[in-house]
């Protein structure tokens, strides 16, 4: 399930980058403030954030197969399905540190079968506080 509209849709696309070895990130942009009500402390940092023409996300995919989403919504929840192609023998290994009190940093590591680093992609994130809705 995802909230915050277009940015909820770029962070499950995000996230689904981070755990696909072949879908790699061109660029990402994370939200200026960490927004406590839409994700947990697990997801610190695995946000990105779009903006006119200051944020954005391009995600590039480098397999020879197609990755199909689609969108399920019922009236309390919607979620994006992906299919992603497993014709692929390396895997991803994702590390997540938080670096700082409003900081992270995300490394996601792509191996062979031989457990050879391929290739190593890594996001920090920095927000300026935290914000809460009050009701």
């Amino acid at each position: 399930m995802f909230y915050g509209g277009v940015c909820g849709a770029a962070t499950q696309l995000f996230r689904l980058s981070l755990i696909v070895p072949d879908f790699d990130v061109i660029d990402r942009y994370g939200h200026s403030i960490w927004y406590v009500p839409y994700y947990s402390d697990y997801v610190f940092g695995d946000d990105a954030a779009l903006y006119q023409n200051s944020k954005k996300l391009i995600l590039q995919n480098n397999s020879a197969y197609p990755i199909y989403l689609k969108t399920i919504s019922s009236e309390t929840s919607t979620y994006l399905i992906a299919i992603v192609p497993n014709h692929t023998e390396t895997y991803v290994k994702v590390i997540k540190e938080q670096t700082a009190n409003l900081s992270s940093k995300l490394i996601k590591n792509v191996y062979s079968p031989q457990n050879t680093l391929i290739k190593s992609q890594e996001f920090v994130t920095t927000y300026a506080k935290k914000s809460y809705t009050v009701n």
